[in-house]
C-alpha cells in the first residue's frame, strides 16, 4: 500500500523523490542510507516492516556509510 511515486521528468523544479519520499520496500528492518542502494549518502532512514519510520540527515562534515550503519567524519582528501 505504500509506494513512493515520482512525477515525470518534465517537472524540472521537483526535488529528487528518492530523498524526499524514501522507500523501505524490500529493505530489512533497521537503518539504511537515504536514498537506499548507495554505499555513502548524506543521511539515513529507519525501516520497519517495509515502512519508513524516520529519516535524518547526517551532521555537517559527516556522511552515512552503509557498511558501518553510521554517520562518519568525511576525509579531507
Amino acid at each position: 500500500d505504500y509506494v513512493s511515486i515520482c512525477p515525470s521528468q518534465r517537472f524540472k523544479t521537483c526535488n529528487d523523490c528518492r530523498k524526499a519520499l524514501p522507500s523501505c520496500i524490500n529493505q530489512v528492518n533497521g537503518i539504511h542510507g537515504n536514498p537506499p542502494g548507495q554505499a555513502v549518502t548524506a543521511g539515513f532512514m529507519y525501516c520497519v516492516e517495509g515502512r519508513v519510520l524516520a529519516t535524518s540527515p547526517c551532521p555537517q562534515g559527516t556522511s552515512f556509510h552503509q557498511s558501518v550503519k553510521a554517520c562518519v567524519q568525511q576525509s579531507n582528501g
